[in-house]
Formats: structure tokens, C-alpha cells, sequence
């Protein structure tokens, strides 16, 4: 049996073009929600994020969303997405390095690089 709880509207902040309070939703806690009852949600266009469980007004958006679904079962990556996968891969087991680096030392690092060029070109 699925339960759900305080079923209301919710205005928020555009996450596209950043307006004011230009998104709104109808939203729900589902505090149990049993598999039958979710895919039915998601057959009417209902999204999910955690325990919320939404449905964007696209009528009262400036932006409005569309949602969209894969079928994982059949889902076949393209050869960019293996290319980008194999390259994770190789960064998480220490074998690559990007070559623009991603980390909060970077601009430390740029800075040190421009300093030691400038202290070679006056020499």
C-alpha cells in the first residue's frame, strides 16, 4: 500500500534562466509508494527526486520541462559515452590525468607556472 503525505503546490526558482520564483509544481512526500502505484505516476509524466515526487505546471513556467525516459534494458551507448566511460576508468585507477586539471589547485598551480615562466624570461 502506498502512502503519501501534504500533496501542494510549489513555486521555486527557474533552474534555466535563473527567474524569481518562475517555476511551480504540484509535489508530494511519498512516504511509501509501492512499484504499481510509481510507474503509474510516471505514465501520467510525474518525476521523482528522492522522496519528492512532482509534477512540473508547465502552464506556470517560464521554462517549461519535459521529461524524458530510456529504456535501460536497451539503452546502447554511443562511442563518445564509451570513450568518456573508459577515460573515468582510467582517471579513477590513476592512469590519466585531464589535461585541464579539475581540482581547486589549479589557479595555485597556473599562478606558481606564470611565475617561474616570468623568472626564466628575465633571466
Amino acid at each position: 500500500m502506498s502512502v503519501v503525505a501534504n500533496v501542494r503546490e510549489m513555486r521555486y526558482d527557474c533552474p534555466y534562466c535563473k527567474k524569481k520564483k518562475g517555476c511551480c509544481s504540484l509535489f508530494f512526500w511519498a512516504v511509501r509508494l509501492t512499484p504499481e502505484d510509481y510507474q503509474a505516476l510516471v505514465d501520467l509524466g510525474w518525476c521523482r527526486c528522492g522522496r519528492m515526487v512532482y509534477f512540473p505546471l508547465n502552464h506556470k513556467c517560464c521554462c517549461p520541462q519535459h521529461s524524458m525516459r530510456i529504456n535501460a534494458l536497451q539503452f546502447q551507448p554511443s562511442k563518445a559515452q564509451k570513450r568518456v566511460k573508459r577515460r573515468i576508468e582510467r582517471l579513477q585507477a590513476g592512469e590519466w590525468k585531464p589535461a585541464i586539471p579539475f581540482d581547486d589547485d589549479h589557479q595555485e598551480q597556473q599562478q606558481q607556472q606564470e611565475q617561474q615562466q616570468q623568472q626564466q624570461h628575465k633571466q
